[in-house]
């Protein structure tokens, strides 16, 4: 069962479904509209891209007819099934292809939740019948890029089994190294690991260097703040955040400071 936050997208898939039953504008307005408003919170609280949002925002939006409440039920009941038509395309079957909308949506996901594999894997308490050494709950710690980059690429080969790591690259007039690549999906993750000696400044230089060079139309900047020197991190990733239609590139940072 695919899930999202505090509920799931077929507990989602449920609750629409029983919009399409009702009759009654009014009722179907008022129960539509708790709908999406779900739907809204958890592609926010689970890191769902501008572009994914965007998805939902379209396809949910419909035009009341002033004059007909028939018109407008069935405006209504449009955007619902457009909604729902939007989480069959998400819905992954073992040994299908992935879609580049799906698979932005599982790596971005996979990088803003980390932290939730790092504990669950190496800081929560082992069951008593589980055969790992105990010296390893509590004991590993990240200290650099390279630390996290085999966590990272460990993690999104479950996946996508084409992830490479350490990918050299040409932009026209200097050899670039991407961290991990995705070439199926033309996305590049670079990731940073701050040190007491880097300032603010200079991680800001780096980053910037790096969404400069890079020729790919998808790069992901994952920062492990592990000295703590970013103090607004919201500001600090819409600082970098650019759109492919205007920019020319998607490019996405995702920080955490938890990983210990």
């Amino acid at each position: 069962m695919r899930t999202f936050a505090d509920i799931t997208i077929d507990e989602l898939i449920r609750q629409g479904k029983a919009v399409l039953e009702q009759s009654d504008y009014e009722e179907a307005l008022n129960s539509y509209t708790v709908w999406k408003s779900r739907i809204q919170t958890y592609a926010i609280k689970n890191g769902f891209s501008r572009e994914l949002q965007d998805q939902l925002k379209v396809r949910a939006h419909f035009v009341r007819n002033e004059f007909s409440e028939t018109e407008s039920i069935k405006n209504l009941k449009n955007a619902v099934k457009d909604v729902l038509l939007l989480f069959d395309s998400w819905d992954m079957q073992i040994g299908a292809e992935i879609s580049d909308c799906t698979a932005k949506l599982v790596i971005e996901r996979i990088l803003s939740h980390v932290n939730i594999f790092w504990k669950s894997m190496y800081q929560d308490d082992f069951h008593q019948k589980c055969t790992f050494p105990k010296s390893i709950s509590g004991q590993a710690k990240i200290e650099n890029e390279y630390d996290i980059q085999h966590i990272l690429y460990a993690l999104l080969r479950t996946v996508f089994p084409e992830t490479r790591k350490e990918v050299n690259g040409d932009n026209g007039y200097s050899g670039t190294r991407a961290d991990l690549y995705l070439e199926t999906y033309d996305i590049i993750i670079e990731i940073k690991c701050t040190r007491s000696s880097m300032s603010v400044k200079q991680l800001t230089e780096e980053l910037g260097s790096d969404a400069f060079h890079y020729k790919t139309k998808n790069l992901y900047l994952f920062i492990y703040d592990k000295e703590d020197i970013i103090k607004n991190p919201e500001a600090y990733q819409n600082a970098f955040q650019r759109d492919y239609e205007k920019d020319g590139k998607n490019v996405q940072v995702f920080i955490t400071k938890t990983l210990i």
